[in-house]
Protein backbone atom coordinates (compact mmCIF):
# COMPACT_ATOMS: atom_id res chain seq x y z
CA UNK A 1 0.00 0.00 0.00
CA UNK A 2 1.23 3.89 -0.52
CA UNK A 3 1.53 5.99 2.28
CA UNK A 4 1.65 8.98 -0.42
CA UNK A 5 -1.52 10.19 -1.17
CA UNK A 6 -2.74 9.80 -4.58
CA UNK A 7 -3.04 12.94 -5.91
CA UNK A 8 0.74 13.85 -5.07
CA UNK A 9 1.57 10.13 -7.15
CA UNK A 10 -0.29 11.82 -10.13
CA UNK A 11 1.18 15.18 -9.63
CA UNK A 12 5.01 13.41 -9.80
CA UNK A 13 3.94 11.57 -12.61
CA UNK A 14 2.88 15.28 -14.24
CA UNK A 15 6.06 16.92 -13.59
CA UNK A 16 8.37 14.13 -14.17
CA UNK A 17 6.63 13.99 -17.93
CA UNK A 18 6.80 17.40 -18.58
CA UNK A 19 10.55 17.70 -17.42
CA UNK A 20 11.46 14.89 -19.85
CA UNK A 21 9.12 16.75 -23.07
CA UNK A 22 11.15 19.54 -21.96
CA UNK A 23 14.38 18.32 -21.98
CA UNK A 24 14.16 16.34 -25.18
CA UNK A 25 14.44 19.29 -27.00
CA UNK A 26 18.03 20.23 -25.93
CA UNK A 27 19.41 16.84 -24.54
CA UNK A 28 20.51 15.78 -28.08
CA UNK A 29 21.80 19.05 -29.09
CA UNK A 30 25.41 19.55 -28.61
CA UNK A 31 25.35 23.46 -29.20
CA UNK A 32 27.04 25.11 -26.50
CA UNK A 33 23.79 26.73 -25.29
CA UNK A 34 21.81 23.64 -25.43
CA UNK A 35 23.78 22.19 -23.04
CA UNK A 36 24.55 25.22 -20.67
CA UNK A 37 20.69 24.87 -19.95
CA UNK A 38 20.80 21.10 -19.50
CA UNK A 39 24.00 21.84 -16.95
CA UNK A 40 21.65 24.35 -15.74
CA UNK A 41 18.89 22.31 -15.11
CA UNK A 42 21.20 19.91 -13.82
CA UNK A 43 22.15 22.06 -10.87
CA UNK A 44 18.60 22.62 -10.48
CA UNK A 45 17.96 18.87 -9.80
CA UNK A 46 21.27 18.35 -7.65
CA UNK A 47 19.84 21.46 -5.03
CA UNK A 48 16.37 19.38 -4.37
CA UNK A 49 18.48 16.31 -3.88
CA UNK A 50 21.26 18.25 -1.59
CA UNK A 51 17.88 19.67 0.28
CA UNK A 52 16.47 15.93 0.27
CA UNK A 53 19.69 14.33 1.69
CA UNK A 54 20.10 16.86 4.54
CA UNK A 55 16.53 16.26 5.42
CA UNK A 56 17.16 12.31 5.55
CA UNK A 57 20.55 13.13 7.29
CA UNK A 58 20.51 15.83 9.54
CA UNK A 59 23.51 17.37 10.95
CA UNK A 60 25.05 13.95 10.67
CA UNK A 61 26.38 14.63 7.17
CA UNK A 62 28.35 17.78 5.50
CA UNK A 63 26.71 17.77 1.96
CA UNK A 64 27.68 21.08 -0.01
CA UNK A 65 26.80 22.64 -3.36
CA UNK A 66 28.85 25.19 -5.37
CA UNK A 67 26.98 27.60 -7.21
CA UNK A 68 24.92 27.58 -10.44
CA UNK A 69 27.37 27.61 -13.72
CA UNK A 70 26.68 31.01 -15.71
CA UNK A 71 27.72 32.11 -18.89
CA UNK A 72 30.28 34.38 -19.05
CA UNK A 73 29.24 37.95 -19.63
CA UNK A 74 30.99 38.06 -22.84
CA UNK A 75 29.21 35.40 -24.38
CA UNK A 76 32.55 32.97 -24.47
CA UNK A 77 31.94 29.48 -24.94
CA UNK A 78 34.26 27.95 -21.86
CA UNK A 79 33.78 25.25 -19.87
CA UNK A 80 32.11 25.39 -17.08
CA UNK A 81 30.93 23.17 -14.14
CA UNK A 82 29.69 22.45 -10.13
CA UNK A 83 30.38 19.89 -7.77
CA UNK A 84 28.33 18.15 -4.80
CA UNK A 85 30.70 18.07 -2.05
CA UNK A 86 29.62 14.53 0.62
CA UNK A 87 32.34 15.64 3.57
CA UNK A 88 35.60 17.47 2.33
CA UNK A 89 36.23 13.93 0.92
CA UNK A 90 33.87 12.72 -1.65
CA UNK A 91 32.87 14.41 -4.44
CA UNK A 92 30.59 14.35 -7.84
CA UNK A 93 32.34 17.30 -10.53
CA UNK A 94 29.45 17.82 -13.31
CA UNK A 95 31.61 19.26 -16.48
CA UNK A 96 30.41 20.98 -19.63
CA UNK A 97 32.90 20.67 -22.05
CA UNK A 98 34.04 20.90 -25.89
CA UNK A 99 34.51 17.12 -26.80
CA UNK A 100 36.53 18.21 -30.09
CA UNK A 101 35.48 14.88 -31.58
CA UNK A 102 33.54 16.12 -34.30
CA UNK A 103 34.12 18.83 -36.90
CA UNK A 104 32.65 22.38 -35.40
CA UNK A 105 31.71 23.06 -31.85
CA UNK A 106 30.48 19.97 -30.24
CA UNK A 107 29.24 20.18 -26.15
CA UNK A 108 28.77 17.55 -23.61
CA UNK A 109 28.49 16.52 -19.99
CA UNK A 110 30.61 14.49 -17.84
CA UNK A 111 31.03 13.86 -14.16
CA UNK A 112 33.75 12.43 -11.89
CA UNK A 113 33.62 11.35 -8.49
CA UNK A 114 36.42 10.80 -6.36
CA UNK A 115 36.61 9.58 -2.92
CA UNK A 116 39.97 10.07 -0.49
CA UNK A 117 38.34 7.13 1.67
CA UNK A 118 40.07 4.19 1.88
CA UNK A 119 42.06 5.39 -1.27
CA UNK A 120 41.50 7.45 -4.21
CA UNK A 121 39.35 6.89 -6.94
CA UNK A 122 38.08 8.65 -10.09
CA UNK A 123 35.85 8.22 -12.85
CA UNK A 124 34.12 9.79 -15.79
CA UNK A 125 30.77 8.85 -17.30
CA UNK A 126 30.96 10.94 -19.97
CA UNK A 127 27.46 10.85 -22.44
CA UNK A 128 28.33 9.85 -25.76
CA UNK A 129 25.43 7.56 -26.40
CA UNK A 130 21.87 9.03 -27.22
CA UNK A 131 20.34 6.55 -24.66
CA UNK A 132 22.65 8.09 -22.15
CA UNK A 133 21.49 11.17 -21.71
CA UNK A 134 21.33 12.93 -18.61
CA UNK A 135 17.85 12.60 -16.59
CA UNK A 136 17.46 13.31 -13.24
CA UNK A 137 17.11 10.18 -12.50
CA UNK A 138 20.88 9.71 -13.14
CA UNK A 139 22.15 12.47 -11.79
CA UNK A 140 20.23 11.15 -8.15
CA UNK A 141 22.03 8.00 -9.22
CA UNK A 142 25.73 9.70 -9.18
CA UNK A 143 24.58 11.02 -6.07
CA UNK A 144 23.49 7.89 -4.24
CA UNK A 145 26.84 6.24 -5.67
CA UNK A 146 28.68 9.18 -3.38
CA UNK A 147 26.71 8.38 -0.49
CA UNK A 148 27.26 5.06 -0.81
CA UNK A 149 31.08 5.68 -1.12
CA UNK A 150 30.39 7.66 2.26
CA UNK A 151 28.21 5.12 4.19
CA UNK A 152 31.14 2.47 3.22
CA UNK A 153 34.15 4.70 4.61
CA UNK A 154 32.12 5.04 8.15
CA UNK A 155 31.87 0.97 7.86
CA UNK A 156 35.43 0.69 7.34
CA UNK A 157 35.99 3.42 9.96
CA UNK A 158 33.77 1.04 12.75
CA UNK A 159 35.41 -2.07 11.82
CA UNK A 160 38.77 -2.13 10.04
CA UNK A 161 37.66 -5.51 9.02
CA UNK A 162 34.98 -4.29 6.43
CA UNK A 163 36.35 -3.86 3.13
CA UNK A 164 33.41 -2.65 1.22
CA UNK A 165 31.09 -5.24 1.21
CA UNK A 166 29.61 -8.12 3.61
Amino acid sequence: MHSEPFVGRVQALRESWEERRQLRSIAGLHDYASQLRLIQAMHGWAEEAVEEIRTVYGGAVSISLSPCPEAPPDHREVELGFAVMVEPRFSAVFVLHDRRRAPGPSWGISVSVASDGAGATLSGAGLERRNGQWSRARMEGVLLSLLGAYERHLAAEESPRFKGGY
